[in-house]
């Protein structure tokens, strides 16, 4: 009778092993992406939207992390953190729409300072359906100065350009000044005159 014990308990030991091993290499397979928009309840915003009868509303979502860089060391870190003087950022998020990104900070007055997309970050605010961005895109980044205090960032996620935020970045400017070089170096067909 013990010796049946020990055995039914070597299998059940197994057995949960075996199931333990198998949800952490599924796991593992999991990209931090699969993990972002999944809702087990409909979020405050689709009850809303139900309640308001628009049958076609969607939530957008964001999920932003942190690369910080203090000294030598770089981390990936959630936006709640608490940052030091001299901390250097990038933020990189993926979204589950395609559109286009606004980055803006809050100053101590209230007012916006666009942050991307903008001359010194990148211009292209671009996104593409659970693709990964950091910003700014090229190899810069932004550094906490010695004024402590809440920083507060404000992310605007829309399926379409936002006609006045593009202007904001002067990306508008850019837009047509492109277009103009582009006007001139366009081949323009012309049907030449009879000469009679």
């Amino acid at each position: 009778m013990i010796m049946m014990d020990k055995r039914f308990f070597a299998l059940l030991s197994l057995a949960v092993l075996l199931t333990f091993l198998a949800s952490m290499a599924i796991a593992a397979e999991r990209q931090t992406r699969d993990l972002v928009f999944e809702e087990e309840e409909p979020v405050a915003a689709e009850a809303a939207a139900e309640e308001a009868g628009m049958e076609d509303a969607f939530v957008i979502s964001l999920r932003t992390t942190i690369e910080l860089t203090r000294g030598e060391e770089t981390t990936m870190v959630l936006p709640s953190h608490e940052f030091q003087s001299g901390d250097q950022i990038r933020f990189v998020y993926t979204t589950n729409i395609d559109g286009y990104v606004y980055w803006l900070a809050e100053g101590s007055t209230g007012s916006y300072q666009m942050l991307f997309p903008s001359e010194r970050a990148g211009l292209d605010n671009a996104i593409v359906m659970n693709e990964e961005y950091t910003i700014p895109t090229n190899d810069g980044h932004w550094t906490f100065d010695e004024n402590p205090g809440t920083e507060n960032i404000l992310v605007i996620v829309s399926t379409q350009p936002i006609p006045e935020l593009e202007e904001a970045a002067g990306i508008s400017t850019v837009t047509e000044e492109n277009e103009q070089n582009r006007q001139t170096r366009d081949l323009v067909f012309e049907e030449e005159a009879d000469e009679e």
